[in-house]
């Protein structure tokens, strides 16, 4: 167990997370009391692949084995880091998972270019309105339940600018 540190004004907050290791910074500046948007975490390899692991409210969101704008979708759940299948994956939900990342509501689903996850695929069917917090807040099968392999494990492509 590793801790991550976030620092509001003059108010210290420590928080617990499994499988990481630094802090790099906040979304913005938080007034006391303020809940955060995102804590962006250690940015590195675990395995084969990059990662770049994110602290959101409720969720931990990565891309692995991409860059910092676009990998193959993570969720964090139930204590452990598991994919996303592409099945009618589309723009709005990658939009949904690039501003769990801490960008803007700007994302392309763009198939399975970075290739196979490991372990639990932990959504399905994801069906995103367009302003959820993140994609484990949007419709989707029940966790865990897909009829999906990890050949079907679904990347995005984050957009930045207006």
């Amino acid at each position: 167990m590793h801790h991550c540190v976030l620092l509001l004004t003059t108010v210290l907050v420590v928080v617990t997370v499994s499988q990481t290791s630094a802090w790099l910074g906040p979304r913005r500046t938080l007034a006391p009391g303020e809940d955060y948007d995102y804590i962006v975490l250690q940015a590195g390899k675990r395995g084969n692949d990059d990662v770049i692991d994110t602290l959101t409210p409720k969720r931990l969101t990565r891309l692995a084995n991409g860059t910092s704008r676009e990998g193959r979708l993570e969720v964090w759940h139930d204590g452990e880091w598991g994919t996303v299948c592409d099945d009618d994956f589309d723009h709005v939900d990658a939009a949904v998972a690039c501003y769990s990342l801490g960008f803007q509501y700007k994302g392309l689903a763009i198939g399975t270019k970075y290739g196979k996850g490991e372990g639990k695929i932990w959504l399905d069917e994801v069906r995103c309105v367009g302003k959820e917090p993140s994609v484990g807040d949007c419709d989707h099968n029940p966790w865990g339940v897909t009829d999906c392999g990890h050949k079907e494990d679904v990347s995005i492509q984050c957009l930045i600018g207006n």
